[in-house]
């Protein structure tokens, strides 16, 4: 009778594992949404300070006048694979640095000589049809109004609001064409400035690339030098994934899409096709961004023309985010959609359309900074996820 008493008291005063790793398990998800929701807080707060304070007017302003060598750093990183391989193959590296220098300008004016007259031509004609098209589109927005149609409200004053703004929109950029067109003269021209610098810069820089790295890591105290290797390691990796992944998805999408609208009988074909390549980098809202103008165009030159155009979008988008994004992308950049979307938001909010395409890349460079920080301090426990 004792032991029986005593065998369950035993049981009471057993520890049930399970609940405490359950409870653990949760505490844990709990930490991770509030390291985060910090994060953003973080994030959100020093923007507005930094804003107050002009920061990122300084930026800009300082990427405008460093662009030549952030252009040439990037040309020296890009190619570097391709040069080191050559001198693997005992080809000098000056040698195999002209050689490949040569390649990539000459691949360079062939793309852009073959793409640019086509888009120039298109654009030119897509020009001269704006009006017909505009027109079309007023057509289908009164057959839209028209079935709105209600005695008790009146649809034509609505109707002419819209129009009448529309039109005095049109009117003020009308307007400002003269002064548009020569800003975005000297846009190109400091611009080309720019890209020839950068391109002079990537050429020295690529005589001795793996010198100027070392160089400048020789500055850096050894005690964190092995670390910060390792940071740039994932970084360079995780950047040279996503640029290899984004290149030959959007080249794809460019393609595709450009036969596609040809063959659905839509004006200017490949600068919609441009467009919708450029326009997809952007994470979840980019497809639609891309189609959006395409759709409706072609709509605007027929039913037929705009139902087509639509049905290959939705298929290019389907079969991209279903079979071409998980085979191409498979090894790139692996962020949670939550922080995609704030990188999006934050980003796309500062710089623009600019910033929503790069940030991706940079939010990955973000997690992997903080994970670095997190590992070394061990601040809290984080997936990869």
């Amino acid at each position: 009778m004792f032991n029986f008493f005593k065998s369950k008291q035993s049981e009471k005063n057993k520890i049930d594992y399970g609940k405490i790793n359950e409870s653990i398990s949760i505490i844990n998800i709990i930490l991770k949404i509030v390291f985060i929701l910090v994060i953003i807080l973080i994030l959100y707060m020093g923007t507005k300070v930094l804003t107050d304070w002009g920061f990122f007017r300084f930026i800009n302003i300082m990427l405008t006048i460093l662009s030549p060598l952030f252009i040439g750093i990037v040309i020296a990183w890009l190619l570097n694979p391709i040069v080191t391989y050559m001198q693997r193959k005992n080809i000098n590296r000056v040698a195999g640095t002209i050689i490949t220098y040569v390649v990539f300008i000459l691949v360079l004016y062939l793309v852009l000589n073959s793409v640019l007259p086509i888009l120039s031509d298109e654009i030119n004609e897509f020009a001269k049809n704006v009006p017909i098209i505009l027109d079309k589109i007023q057509v289908f927005v009164d057959g839209i109004f028209d079935k709105f149609e209600n005695p008790a409200f009146d649809i034509n004053a609505t109707k002419l609001e819209l129009y009448t703004k529309v039109e005095s929109a049109v009117i003020e950029y009308t307007s400002k064409l003269p002064e548009i067109s020569i800003n975005i003269i000297k846009g190109v021209f400091s611009t080309l400035w720019s890209i020839v610098l950068g391109f002079m810069i990537g050429l020295y820089l690529l005589f001795d690339f793996d010198n100027a790295i070392k160089k400048t890591i020789s500055f850096i105290p050894r005690r964190v030098c092995d670390s910060l290797r390792s940071v740039v390691n994932k970084i360079d990796m995780a950047l040279k994934n996503f640029i290899q992944g984004t290149l030959i998805v959007s080249t794809i999408i460019f393609l595709v899409c450009s036969v596609g609208f040809w063959f659905a009988g839509l004006k200017a074909p490949v600068f919609f096709g441009l467009f919708c390549a450029i326009t997809n980098i952007i994470p979840y809202i980019g497809p639609y961004i891309g189609a959006a103008p395409a759709v409706i165009v072609g709509y605007a030159t027929s039913p037929l023309v705009g139902t087509v155009v639509l049905i290959i979008c939705v298929a290019i988008q389907f079969i991209e985010g279903n079979f071409i994004q998980p085979l191409v992308m498979s090894k790139t950049m692996k962020l949670h959609p939550v922080t995609i979307i704030v990188g999006l938001l934050i980003f796309g909010y500062f710089f623009g359309i600019v910033g929503m395409i790069i940030s991706t890349p940079l939010m990955s460079i973000i997690k992997i900074i903080l994970t670095f920080i997190n590992e070394k301090y061990d601040i809290i426990s984080i997936s990869n996820d």
